[in-house]
């Protein structure tokens, strides 16, 4: 039996690859990024790196927010850092 991979919903298709194996984009978003992400960012101990890691969080969590309201394009907003 073989499975039409373009028939499969967004979730079946995600734990479908998760499943095969199949590397993940890490700056893609997704929640095990995010989780990931900040989780690093924690654990980084030099402070430009760790604001650094911060603004890519908020970033991928804005990309998140509007990936969950069904946007199809990336929004151009983002969060930069500027150092005083």
């Amino acid at each position: 039996m073989t499975t039409d991979l373009n028939s499969l919903p967004e979730d079946a298709y995600e734990r479908f690859l998760r499943e095969a194996g199949a590397p993940s984009d890490p700056d893609s978003p997704s929640e095990e990024n995010l989780v990931n992400l900040f989780s690093n960012t924690m654990r980084e101990t030099e402070p430009e790196m760790k604001a650094r890691g911060f603004v890519d969080v908020a970033n991928m969590a804005l990309a998140m927010g509007d990936k969950t309201l069904g946007c199809q394009v990336p929004v151009a907003k983002c969060l930069m850092l500027d150092l005083h």
